[in-house]
């Protein structure tokens, strides 16, 4: 707190226990995973920033982890978790209560359950079978509707970059609450909703392959949003409703490619393109152009890449490299380990660039 140095916290947890690291609610509240004596963690909060915790729900019924485990986001004052598993009937605690099965009717086994991140509003699931049938409910699991769109026995797919092994049916916009927006891939097509999953349509022709979609940091006003799927670069500017097929990336086909927009990329239009091998690319007009942005990179594979929060004036980036340690680059500069001194960057005044307008070629490709 205040800068100050680290400190134990875990009053009213259990000694000795495994842990898993917090999950933060929109209050501010803290969850953890403690290993119980059964096959299944109990579930913790904390709502004086971890310095005092409390059980406020039963053990699950059933074995679950971060990923398994979905709270709502007003979990410290609704009580209301889902736990969820490939192998197993969900499950599910309202208002504090008992945990219950639930699900759509017949008999089905569940493949992924999602929640929307308006939960607390919404009351909004979403649930795929195994049989790739996509079934919604509105009233927290209590009644389901068949929502199965036009992609027949194919099975919908997240566009999120993968961060889960859970391999989930949509994705959520950054701004649902607002424009109910979720994608979906399924076989050689993406797929949209803009009524929260309630109807789809088909967006764009793709490749049979995994492809993955990263949302513009001013999404809610810009509602510009970029697809990755190979040397392919797809971008929308009305929340993926249409697609403007941008000029083939410079990195080979094959490669597994990561794609970050800067904090301030409605000024700077400012991409990196990074591969855990070590490639690395910079644009700085919304990927129309790419540069190396390979100088001074340490060995030849890369962890994670962060911008800095003041990107905009400090031109900062950090990378943590495999095995470890922790790098810099201002501007358009090399990389230097993070102790080294830099230069800092000339403050740039704000850009007055304009998003490329929607293509009127034959590369740009809409459905209505």
């Amino acid at each position: 707190q205040n800068d100050g140095p680290w400190q134990a916290v875990g009053a009213g947890l259990p000694p000795d226990v495994r842990t898993s690291s917090p999950r933060m609610g929109d209050d501010g509240s803290l969850t953890v995973l403690v290993q119980g004596r059964g096959e299944s963690p109990y579930i913790y909060l904390s709502t004086e920033g971890g310095d005092t915790w409390v059980q406020p729900v039963p053990e699950p019924p059933i074995f679950v982890d971060q990923e398994s485990l979905l709270l709502s986001p007003a979990f410290s004052t609704d009580g209301t978790a889902y736990a969820a598993v490939s192998w197993g009937q969900p499950q599910r605690i309202l208002d504090g209560g008992q945990w219950e099965d639930f699900g759509p009717p017949g008999e089905w086994t569940s493949s992924a359950l999602q929640m929307s991140p308006a939960f607390d509003r919404d009351g909004l699931l979403l649930m795929r079978l195994d049989d790739n049938g996509l079934w919604r409910s509105t009233d927290r699991g209590d009644t389901w509707a068949d929502v199965s769109g036009p992609w027949g026995e194919e099975a919908p797919r997240d566009v999120a970059p993968a961060r889960s092994y859970v391999l989930k049916a949509a994705t959520f916009s950054p701004a649902f609450a607002q424009d109910g927006v979720l994608l979906s891939q399924a076989g050689q097509a993406l797929y949209r909703s803009a009524d929260g999953g309630q109807t789809w349509s088909e967006v764009l022709d793709l490749e049979p392959r995994m492809v993955s979609a990263v949302f513009s940091p001013d999404y809610d006003q810009s509602g510009e949003v970029y697809l990755l799927q190979g040397r392919n670069l797809y971008h929308s500017q009305d929340r993926g409703a249409t697609w403007r097929t941008l000029p083939p990336a410079p990195w080979l086909d094959g490669n597994e490619v990561r794609l970050l927009l800067s904090p301030a990329y409605a000024q700077d239009r400012t991409l990196l393109a990074w591969t855990p091998g070590g490639e690395m690319y910079g644009s700085q007009d919304g990927a129309q152009t790419w540069n190396d942005a390979s100088q001074g990179l340490p060995g030849d594979s890369v962890r994670q890449i962060a911008f800095a929060p003041d990107y905009a004036s400090s031109r900062l980036v950090y990378l943590v490299p495999h095995p470890g340690g922790l790098y810099k680059r201002v501007g358009e500069g090399a990389w230097v380990p993070a102790t080294e001194y830099v230069q800092p960057a000339t403050p740039v005044p704000p850009a007055t660039l304009t998003p490329p307008a929607p293509a009127t070629s034959t590369a740009a490709v809409s459905y209505t």
